[in-house]
């Protein structure tokens, strides 16, 4: 109906003829950014599309700003003092406007596969974000020495553990000292072939670390292990939590433990999984086990889902790698500082 406005619908898409130079660009300044070639039906003023683009190239050749490097010599403190801004000075510097620049002009960028070396190359190209001025300034760190300053979290007592019981497990598993399991998190794709063959996870379809963790029945991370790449029965036997065991402890932990059910006897403590399905079908008394297992182990997945809600662990880039350790240590301190989970 010619009566009708006709209406885009979100699967329309428009023509690159009518853009200058037959093809869209993101940069708002470009020519190309809106269409602007149309039939004479339309009686709009023609657009002279070399004039247009030779005016746009001299403003990107205007922009562009030559950066020097000047050798630094070393600071003779090491103290740091960065001065403080209560709001941002309407002047800026040349570098301030190469800043603001980087985003707009970003389509003449090639682009780079890794994050942390994009991060790198606008830090040493932009200089320092002026958004930093209005937030407190984190200075980095070249490790943490967490032994000495910060709470140890292993040395949970059965005493402690049986003191701090939550009623769900004083049924079936009144001797119950912790839940185990591995989690996994993501990373950049590592620079050596090795360490891509070690961290690939078919499991997450990505490159991973991957660290064990025990927690209390009332969900206190009570142990953490290193990162590694490898096995949730190495990974248990190599970090040392069996040798925290004490006589008599009952151990929680999903499928994935088998290996270890041995060195937990040799401890004289039990281990407990959910059965193991032989012929297709589980029988009364498995699925009555299978189902008190999964009713309190669930409580790790908990603990896990806080520990994540750290942004930082959303994916570590390579240049986190080497602190990957500390990182995690320090996540699980502020998890344990945050309210229970569970609150009896």
């Amino acid at each position: 109906d010619n009566d009708k406005l006709w209406c885009p619908k979100p699967q329309s898409v428009v023509c690159s003829e009518h853009f200058v130079g037959n093809k869209r660009s993101k940069d708002p300044n470009s020519p190309s950014y809106i269409p602007s070639l149309f039939p004479d039906i339309y009686k709009r003023k023609p657009v002279n599309n070399e004039q247009q683009s030779n005016r746009y190239n001299r403003k990107i050749k205007r922009q562009k700003v030559p950066v020097v490097f000047n050798d630094v010599e070393p600071l003779d403190e090491e103290i740091i003092q960065i001065p403080q801004y209560d709001k941002v000075n309407s002047v800026c510097s040349v570098g301030t406007q190469v800043m603001f620049d980087f985003n707009i002009n970003q389509s003449h960028i090639p682009p780079l596969s890794n994050n942390s070396i994009e991060r790198s190359v606008k830090s040493v190209t932009c200089g320092l974000d002026i958004s930093c001025l209005k937030l407190d300034c984190f200075q980095g760190f070249n490790s943490i020495l967490y032994d000495s300053q910060l709470k140890d979290l292993t040395g949970t007592t059965f005493k402690t553990v049986v003191e701090t019981l939550p009623r769900a497990f004083k049924d079936n598993y009144p001797n119950c000292r912790c839940i185990i399991d591995c989690t996994e998190i993501k990373t950049e794709q590592p620079s050596s072939v090795e360490q891509r063959v070690y961290m690939y996870s078919r499991y997450k379809s990505a490159y991973t670390v991957k660290t064990l963790v025990a927690i209390t029945p009332s969900g206190f991370i009570t142990f953490l292990s290193k990162c590694y790449g490898t096995s949730d029965t190495f990974i248990t036997n190599d970090s040392g939590f069996l040798s925290n065991l004490e006589m008599g402890d009952q151990v929680l932990a999903d499928k994935g433990f088998p290996g270890i059910k041995v060195l937990c006897e040799n401890k004289n403590s039990i281990l407990v999984m959910p059965p193991i399905l032989h012929n297709g079908k589980f029988s009364e008394n498995e699925v009555i086990e299978s189902y008190n297992v999964a009713s309190v182990r669930i409580h790790i997945e908990r603990v896990f889902a806080k520990l994540k809600t750290q942004g930082i662990l959303n994916k570590i880039t390579a240049d986190l790698l080497p602190y990957i350790d500390d990182i995690m240590h320090i996540c699980c301190v502020v998890t344990n500082l945050q309210n229970p989970i569970i609150k009896e």
